[in-house]
């Protein structure tokens, strides 16, 4: 977005937030760029009819998103979870900082004269982050959801919220509370304490778990997309066929834990304790497992494709029937691990340790095992075509 665009786009926003009147004229050679935008500026206006936003109060909403901004680009996340991911933050943390809780907005018909307060400070706050977004990443959210998405964050992202018997808020303390089925999307528990909770079925999605308590919980089938869950503790925690696509896990505690079925497309779960845990039939297909400790983890049938297991542990881990598939293994370390008819076709295995691996029946055609360690593999079953070995020769035995 050029400097002018948003010179222009800053002004028109200005004046529609402030009730003055709206800027006429629009530079020709600008058009077919501003258009767009503007009308992503009056969706959101006329959606949530903001009250003007204090300066300093406007400032400290961007500078928070551009942080989101810069740690989700960070993570390769896609623009539309990261926005989604940034309001439902900073809406939270907003009303944290405001000292309140507002009230959530029930009816579309509800008018500026009817509603309390504290609901039009949340609107002002919603149409603040919205506003900026738009204006920082010059993003066009002109998706015909956008109004019923912003609705509903409105409505389940505050602080304070009793659901089940447990008060939704940062570091709540609610060790076995009966959660299931809860809509707790976007909700702020950073710190809390979960353990033994029953969440079977709940929405979590776009939900603050960071350094969340969830040693033993039951989240069997819950739905945790785009969920932050950084340090948090699972230990032996229930999560098979959760979702967790593009869920942040970074060093978090999965020692023990079920997640058989689970599906964690393109999650980020670096430096992750994931010992004697259940992947079986788990989808981790461009998950980002780097340096992650998977020791004497199942993950047989598992979907490993392009995964990245750069410096992984995975000593003794059963990866039987696995799709590693372009994975990314180089460095890893793979002793005694159960490759059997493991797919690895094109996967970068170069100077991984491999020391007595069982690859019976596994295929390794166009696989890189540069620098590899195989001593005690017996590779007499294995598919070899195009495959680099240690030494740096190619091996085509199996070739057609």
């Amino acid at each position: 977005m050029s400097e002018r665009v948003t010179e222009l786009l800053i002004e028109y926003t200005d004046a529609l937030c402030d009730g003055k009147p709206l800027p006429e004229a629009m530079e020709p050679d600008l058009a077919d760029e501003l258009k767009p935008l503007l009308e992503t500026v009056e969706l959101l206006h006329g959606t949530l009819r903001p009250a003007p936003i204090p300066p300093e109060f406007a400032q400290r909403l961007e500078d928070r998103l551009a942080a989101e901004w810069k740690q989700t680009q960070e993570k390769r996340t896609p623009i539309p979870q990261v926005l989604r991911q940034a309001f439902q933050r900073l809406i939270s943390r907003a009303l944290s900082d405001a000292g309140f809780r507002a009230q959530p907005i029930r009816k579309k018909e509800d008018s500026m004269k009817t509603m309390s307060k504290r609901t039009r400070t949340l609107q002002a706050i919603v149409g603040g982050v919205a506003i900026i977004a738009v204006v920082a990443l010059g993003t066009v959210l002109t998706n015909e959801n956008l109004r019923a998405n912003l609705e509903t964050t409105v409505a389940r992202v505050l602080p304070g919220t009793v659901v089940g018997g447990c008060e939704i808020k940062p570091y709540t303390q609610c060790p076995g509370a009966d959660l299931r089925g809860a809509d707790l999307t976007g909700a702020d528990l950073t710190g809390a304490n979960l353990s033994g909770a029953w969440l079977t079925e709940a929405n979590l999605s776009g939900a603050n778990l960071s350094e969340v308590n969830l040693t033993g919980a039951d989240l069997e089938e819950t739905n945790l997309t785009d969920a932050f869950l950084e340090g948090a503790d699972l230990w032996r925690a229930n999560l098979s066929r959760a979702a967790l696509t593009w869920a942040s896990l970074g060093g978090a505690n999965l020692s023990g834990a079920n997640l058989s079925g689970a599906d964690l497309t393109g999650a980020n779960l670096t430096v992750v304790n994931l010992t004697w845990a259940s992947l079986r039939g788990a989808i981790l297909s461009r998950a980002d497992l780097s340096e992650a400790d998977l020791s004497r983890a199942t993950l047989s049938n598992a979907n490993l494709n392009e995964a990245h297991l750069v410096y992984a542990t995975l000593i003794g881990a059963n990866l039987g029937r696995a799709d590693l598939w372009r994975a990314k293994l180089s460095r890893a370390d793979l002793r005694e691990a159960d490759l059997t008819g493991a797919g690895l076709e094109e996967a970068d295995l170069s100077e991984a340790d491999l020391r007595w691996a069982d690859l019976s029946w596994a295929g390794l055609s166009d696989a890189n095992l540069t620098g590899a360690n195989l001593t005690g593999v017996d590779l007499s079953t294995a598919t070899l075509c195009h495959t680099i070995m240690p030494d740096g020769h190619e091996e085509n035995r199996n070739c057609p």
